[in-house]
This record gives structure tokens, C-alpha cells and sequence, in this order.
């Protein structure tokens, strides 16, 4: 088994996907405290993933959420941040919209 790279932190109650040769992981929680961060990561041939990278943080910190990609946008569902927002509005962000393409 070939060696891949971790998260750059212990990361818990995040939520992951791929698009486009890259994975990616949306907020969690790190030592109890909630995150916004948007880390990728190529996939390379052989399946490992290369070093992650930050990108565009959610618009705001959430754990426990849904993620997947539709039509170039990835959408948040769901989750908790500071006040329960599950059956909330989606979160969306461009990635690859002008001045926001992260690969």
C-alpha cells in the first residue's frame, strides 16, 4: 500500500468529497473548536493524495454536515455551527467561478 498524505490536522465531524481529480474536506472540529477551512488535495494515479491545500472557507464554521459537488458548485447541507441550522438554507461557493478557482 502506497503512502498518502494526511490531513494537516486531526480533523472530526467533517465532511468530504471529490470533483475534478481532487478531494477535498469542509469544516469539523479540531480539540472541540468548530472550523470554516476548505482543504484539498490532487489524487494521484496510483490513488494516494498529494499534499493538502487551503482554498475558499465555508461561509461559516460547521461540523457534522453534508457535502457533494453539482454543475462546478459544491453544496453544504445541514450541520451545526454556533445555533443548529440543520433544515437550514444549502451553502454553495463557486470553485471554479471567476477569481475562486481553486484548481
Amino acid at each position: 500500500c502506497a503512502a498518502t498524505q494526511s490531513l494537516p490536522t486531526g480533523t472530526k465531524s467533517n465532511s468530504a468529497f471529490d470533483y475534478n481529480g481532487y478531494a477535498y474536506s469542509t469544516g469539523g472540529a479540531y480539540d472541540n473548536v468548530l472550523t470554516s477551512s476548505v482543504l484539498y488535495a490532487p489524487i494521484n494515479s496510483d490513488g494516494t493524495l498529494g499534499n493538502w491545500a487551503n482554498t475558499q472557507s465555508l461561509p461559516t464554521a460547521l461540523q457534522e454536515h453534508g457535502a457533494f459537488v453539482y454543475n462546478g458548485y459544491a453544496y453544504v447541507v445541514g450541520g451545526y455551527a454556533a445555533r443548529d441550522i440543520r433544515g437550514g438554507t444549502p451553502l454553495s461557493w463557486d470553485m471554479v467561478g471567476e477569481n475562486k478557482k481553486v484548481v
